[in-house]
This record gives C-alpha cells, sequence and structure tokens, in this order.
C-alpha cells in the first residue's frame, strides 16, 4: 500500500461514520468515465479504490470548529452516484465537470474534467456555483 492509500484508509477509518468501508472497483470507475465521457483525476481514483462512497458527517463539526474557509464533504458518491448527479444536475457535457460528493447542505462537488480522449492528469479542482471554475452546480 503507498503512503497516500495509507493517508486515504486512516481518512476513512477516523471520519466514516458508516456501517464498513466500500472500496469502489477499478470496473466501476472506468464505466463512470466511459459514461460522463471525462476521466477522473488519478488522486480521487486512488481515493476511492481505496475509501469508496464513505459518509463524513464528523467534518462539519471540524468545519465549524475551526473555520477553515472551506465546506465540509460530508457524501462521497459511488461511480454510479455520480453519473447520476452528474447528468441531474446538467454538469456535463458543457461545462466538463464530474461530482465526486456532497456536504451537509446538499451541495456538490466536482471535479473539472478531461475529455476521456485527453491524457489523465492529477486536477484538484473543485467546481462551486458560479465559481471562477466555470462549474455550474
Amino acid at each position: 500500500m503507498t503512503p497516500q492509500s495509507e493517508l486515504h484508509r486512516a481518512f476513512a477509518e477516523r471520519f466514516h461514520a458508516g456501517k464498513r468501508i466500500r472500496p469502489a472497483t477499478a470496473a466501476q470507475l472506468a464505466d463512470a468515465e466511459a459514461s460522463l465521457g471525462v476521466l477522473w483525476p488519478e488522486s480521487y481514483r486512488q481515493f476511492a479504490l481505496v475509501c469508496g462512497a464513505i459518509y463524513t458527517p464528523g467534518l462539519l463539526d471540524l468545519v465549524v470548529e475551526h473555520k477553515p474557509g472551506f465546506g465540509d464533504v460530508q457524501q462521497f458518491l459511488t461511480p454510479k452516484q455520480s453519473v447520476t448527479e452528474t447528468r441531474r444536475w446538467h454538469l456535463e457535457p458543457d461545462s466538463e465537470c464530474a461530482a465526486f460528493a456532497s456536504d451537509s447542505s446538499g451541495s456538490f462537488f466536482a471535479f473539472r474534467q478531461l475529455k476521456a480522449t485527453e491524457p489523465r492528469l492529477a486536477v484538484r479542482s473543485r467546481c462551486r456555483r458560479g465559481g471562477p471554475t466555470g462549474c455550474v452546480l
């Protein structure tokens, strides 16, 4: 296990409030990428392969307590949920964004994606409603 995978596992073990951690499979991620015509950032793929769709409501307490200037991630989506929510919110194909999680208010976090025909790069962009990235949530 890589140091990054160990960090992902430790994060999930500390904050996941569900019954058990269910990692995504490479096939599930590939199906979601193909359905949306995008590539997930490699860093997210590695997280999903270790942690899957974890539920982290305890992060809100840390955000409120420490006021870091960013929101909480409460629910990471499964690859199938990502496809459904991305389409429901009309994030693709024009905005090239793909949802991967939601916060305690129901807002979605999304990555700006590369078209599936472009080479994969690790992108750490968060799309916000009306934000500078051009993604509309």
